[in-house]
């Protein structure tokens, strides 16, 4: 017994604690800094991750993730296997409160439906607790599996939000469009109160 004691002997709470729970921390060089601000640099990083997520998806290699991002530096983060949507969405939140996050993408694969909002027949809600009703709109192709994605960035005044969708069946086949917060899990990471 007196062995188990000695290997603990070091031990203290500061050894269990850490500053966040990204898989990995960029920070950025100097040159990269440069291209760390400012909404035509924020379309780039986007463009890029939207590449990026649908060559994984054509690959049958895609896992969700979240980058959070501001001029120094970037974290990166999955979700754990037993978080939901609105709990990484959560996490991600206490996480860019830390890091004064500037920039948010994340994408999860998820079904889902893409319309025309300002269609006057709009749809009919979708219970997503309903497991018969989500197999049935499947089924139905009202609702298709995909990466649905959603980038922000909140710069000083600068505030512009993009989402979209990936098919899963099709990689090429991408919806970029508005998403509304009720539907959007990830609409509130960078707010500020």
């Amino acid at each position: 017994m007196d062995d188990i004691s000695e290997a603990f002997q070091h031990i203290s709470v500061d050894d269990f604690l850490r500053d966040t729970s990204a898989v990995k921390a960029v920070d950025l060089s100097l040159e990269d800094q440069a291209t760390a601000v400012g909404l035509d640099n924020f379309h780039k990083f986007t463009n890029a991750l939207i590449e990026q997520c649908a060559d994984s998806v054509e690959q049958s290699e895609f896992t969700a993730f979240g980058i959070l991002h501001n001029a120094t530096h970037e974290r990166y983060f999955y979700p754990d296997d037993d978080e939901t949507a609105h709990h990484f969405a959560a996490r991600l939140r206490r996480e860019a409160q830390d890091m004064t996050a500037t920039w948010c993408f994340a994408a999860v694969m998820t079904p889902g439906r893409t319309y025309d909002a300002d269609d006057e027949d709009l749809l009919e809600p979708i219970d997503a607790d309903n497991k018969e009703q989500i197999s049935d709109l499947l089924a139905a192709g009202v609702l298709q599996v995909g990466v649905c994605w959603y980038s922000e960035i909140h710069e000083d005044a600068v505030r512009h939000r993009r989402s979209g969708m990936i098919m899963v069946d099709n990689p090429e086949e991408q919806v970029e469009g508005d998403i509304d917060e009720e539907h959007n899990p990830f609409h509130h990471v960078l707010d500020r109160e």
